[in-house]
Order: structure tokens, then sequence, then C-alpha cells
């Protein structure tokens, strides 16, 4: 091999290394890498977003399932305590049972449209209600406005009736008072509209569950001289 043709050959191989070289820097400029805190975070979805006319639901009509309505055996049991110290003459103390008289009505559903109800304006709606001389369950009509989620009514269970007991003066006595509810529940369907659009009705459904108060009973504890310390 003449030296010519080694030098041509060794100029042909520096100008490929040449080339080589050019095409790393050019990637080098163009494939840039992003350094961690130059990432920016992702934008999450919007979850469950407000409604455009925000308490605008009034409800239309409801209707009770045929065969939900139901008494279950399901009892809620609740204790309330007062203390009376009698530092006077002899007198009588007072529990009034209107105070423990409530009937709790819960109206719940799980779906999205629930969300906008309006607050006012709501219709009178019938509630299940347990008849204690018969046992038996009836509609207790225009008992409540429709509202979602918790109502305490005062009940008619021994509604005005009062327990005493009359003791000394100096003396102490505690009056346990126990109510005992029932719970009924029962499923309906709904119509109802949107105030900016009253001619459309929608179709729906709800949950209703009632604790209905069916016994109240006072207990006294023994009556105690004020300074024993028990």
């Amino acid at each position: 091999m003449t030296i010519f043709v080694i030098m041509n050959l060794f100029f042909r191989l520096i100008f490929i290394l040449a080339a080589v070289g050019a095409l790393t820097a050019c990637n080098d400029e163009v494939f840039v890498s992003i350094r961690p805190e130059e990432k920016p975070d992702p934008v999450p979805p919007e979850e469950n977003p407000e409604p455009v006319f925000s308490d605008s639901l009034v409800l239309s009509a409801l209707e009770y399932i045929d065969y939900t309505t139901v008494l279950t055996d399901e009892i809620w049991e609740l204790e309330g305590v007062t203390n009376f110290y009698n530092h006077d003459s002899q007198g009588t103390m007072y529990i009034l049972l209107d105070n423990y008289n409530s009937t709790l009505v819960s109206i719940s559903n799980s779906t999205y449209y629930v969300t906008p109800w309006a607050k006012e304006d709501q219709p009178l709606i019938d509630i299940p209600c347990l008849d204690l001389a018969t046992e038996t369950l009836y509609m207790r009509h225009d008992f409540i406005p429709f509202k979602f989620g918790i109502t305490s009514v005062r009940g008619e269970l021994r509604g005005g009736e009062k327990d005493s007991l009359t003791i000394p003066a100096n003396t102490m006595v505690r009056a346990t008072v126990h109510i005992t509810r029932r719970k009924i529940t029962a499923s309906a369907n709904i119509t109802y509209y949107n105030t900016e659009y009253p001619t459309q009705s929608e179709m729906g459904w709800v949950n209703v569950v009632v604790w209905q108060p069916v016994d109240i009973r006072v207990v006294w504890s023994d009556v105690l001289p004020i300074e024993d310390p028990r």
C-alpha cells in the first residue's frame, strides 16, 4: 500500500469521526432532559363541579313505593339524666316529657342531583308512622317540609305530660328519662324541577327513615341529703 493510499484512508477516517461528533452535539442540543423540579405539576380533573344553578331544585311530588314501608326490628334507646337540688322548703320536681319527645326523619339519596336542592319553598310531605294502639303503619299527611338530611320534629307521644316527685328541703334526687324509638323505613319516587325551567320535570327516588318514639318513662333515684357525697 502506498503512502498516498494510507493518507487518503486517514483523512476519510478523520472526516467520519468529525461527522459523528457533529450529529452527537446536535442531539444533545435538541433532546434536553428536564430536571425534576422543572416538570410542570399535573392539573387534576375537577370532581363533582358545582351546579350551574345552586339551590334551585324544588320537589313537585313524592309517592311512596308499594311494599317498601316497613317497621323494622331496630330499637334505639337513649337516656337523659337531670339532677334536682332542693335547698328550700319541700317542693315538687318536674320532668317535661315533651323535651324528650321528638321524631327523627332522615331523607337520603346518593345521586348527584341531591346537591342543589332549594332550602325554601319545599312542599310538605307525608311520613310513615306507627299507630301504637294497633301496631300498624299509616301515613301522617303533610308532616314536614321536604329536605335532604335529618329533621327533628316534635311528635305527639304523651304530648304535654309531666312526671313529678315531691322531695323535702335540703335534699337532692336524680331523674333518668328513658326514650325508646322504633325504626321505620320506606322508599319513594319523586318528581322535581329546576326553578330556572319550571315546566321541565325530572324523576328520581329517595330513601326515608323514621325514628319514632314509642315509649318515654322516668325513673327517680332515692332522695338523698344534699350533703351526701354519693
